[in-house]
């Protein structure tokens, strides 16, 4: 244990404050957080973050709009009542007024202002979740009008000059931003503000509405590429979705309680397999078999997947760790850690007949096959922040049903959606004792 205060260790307080909607570094985590929790109660199912209710009124959100914002009539008229985007004291202030608005009347277009308020900011986190949250809302808006042109998640690559010319072709200042690279020389607060503000310049209507659609995806793109962790969480976030929630299980396979299982490991989620935290080689790793699982598989032939976000392949995924399951543990696993997404391939081998005694969601969705899997093992820890920005975002729920048997461990109060494989987090925070491993 340290003596390492949270703020010091990446964690922050929630202040409530709507003074604080005003902006600046010392409030980017609330606003943040405030973005991903508008991203959901925008969405079909606000529902979905009733467990976290407490947690959102601690970031400033009323009760009025935490029973959800729903899509309004006039669902073009994004910027119909422009978003005052002036720099310095008169920028802050609207930000503060379009907060509050927010909170007395739950309408679509005092939260859809607020988000483009804060994808103008200059502060990196603070823009990308508002990028991923407009583009939930306009997706959202093009359905309810009846389109069948559902509006793709940011392209996979950059895209080309081409492309970059029609987003700027209002002959707006770019302020040096490179057409080609806009993150070449890292994150360039000022220039993204101005950028942003130029391009959405004296439009309305359906014409800036498309506009902020297609700043948002050049944001997610550049976020993408993030020299900073957490913006790069909270960017590839846009291309997740909870599809996987609403498809059919199979019927659980039952086999008879584990016999003296002794071996546990490691899963990594969705695109975890690039990071070396689950791998022999990684600190979390090293950590968990020095002071908690002695047992902690460290063979050449460990299990991964792909890390691919789709139903289908965390389908093949779960049938693949059955396979390495049955030929590493015969006798079962004894505990298994499985960080974000990895939960739901882990969840699905479970349920097809891979016997494990104990389960420990690291920031993992409450996915039907998650909640399933929770009910067939002897115990289940989860281990999560008190609000995950990058589940918000993605509109998937942030915690297992609560009729389920588990011991819920929080962290501090983090942005970072991987803090829960960190080893200095479980360290200065006692994760492991207070999970009972």
């Amino acid at each position: 244990m340290t003596d390492m205060s949270p703020e010091d260790a990446g964690g922050f307080e929630p202040v409530g404050d709507s003074l604080t909607a005003a902006g600046g570094p010392e409030f980017e985590p609330e606003n943040v957080c405030r973005a991903a929790g508008l991203a959901s109660l925008t969405g079909a199912r606000p529902s979905l973050l009733e467990p976290v209710h407490h947690e959102l009124s601690l970031l400033g959100f009323s009760d009025t709009a935490l029973r959800g914002i729903p899509v309004t009539r006039d669902r073009f008229a994004v910027l119909e009542q422009p978003v005052a985007l002036e720099t310095g004291e008169l920028y802050d202030a609207a930000r503060v007024a379009i907060w509050n608005q927010v909170n007395e009347n739950a309408d679509r277009l005092s939260a859809q202002r607020f988000l483009v308020a804060l994808l103008a900011s200059t502060l990196e986190r603070e823009s990308i979740a508002a990028a991923v949250a407009l583009l939930r809302t306009v997706n959202d808006d093009l359905t309810a009008a009846g389109m069948d042109l559902q509006l793709p998640a940011p392209f996979p690559v950059y895209p080309s000059n081409l492309f970059w010319e029609s987003a700027t072709s209002r002959s707006v200042d770019r302020n040096g931003w490179p057409p080609g690279d806009i993150s070449a020389s890292g994150w360039r607060g000022a220039n993204w503000s101005d950028f942003v503000q130029a391009n959405l310049a004296e439009m309305l209507g359906t014409e800036a509405w498309g506009r902020v659609w297609l700043l948002a995806a050049i944001r997610v793109l550049e976020g993408q590429r993030s020299d900073d962790p957490t913006t790069r969480e909270l960017a590839a976030s846009s291309r997740l979705v909870s599809a996987s929630d609403d498809r059919p299980m199979p019927e659980p396979h039952v086999e008879p309680p584990p016999d003296s299982p002794n071996v546990s490991t490691l899963v990594h989620g969705t695109w975890g397999w690039k990071g070396d935290w689950w791998r022999p080689s990684g600190g979390f790793h090293r950590y968990i078999l020095k002071d908690y699982r002695t047992n902690l598989y460290a063979g050449g032939a460990r299990f991964s997947w792909s890390g691919a976000y789709s139903p289908r392949h965390r389908a093949r995924a779960g049938q693949d760790f059955c396979d390495w399951a049955g030929e590493v543990a015969p006798r079962g696993l004894q505990t298994v850690l499985a960080h974000s997404y990895g939960a739901e391939v882990v969840g699905r081998a479970i349920i097809a007949g891979t016997r494990v005694s104990e389960l420990a969601l690291l920031s993992a969705p409450g996915t039907a096959f998650v909640n399933a899997a929770a009910t067939m093992v002897g115990r289940t820890v989860d281990v999560r922040l008190p609000f995950d920005p990058v589940l918000s975002l993605a509109r998937v729920p942030q915690r297992l049903d609560l009729s389920i048997p588990h011991r819920l461990v929080l962290t501090s109060w983090r942005l970072d959606h991987s803090a829960t494989h960190d080893e200095q987090v479980w360290m200065n925070e006692a994760i492991g004792i207070r999970a009972g491993l």
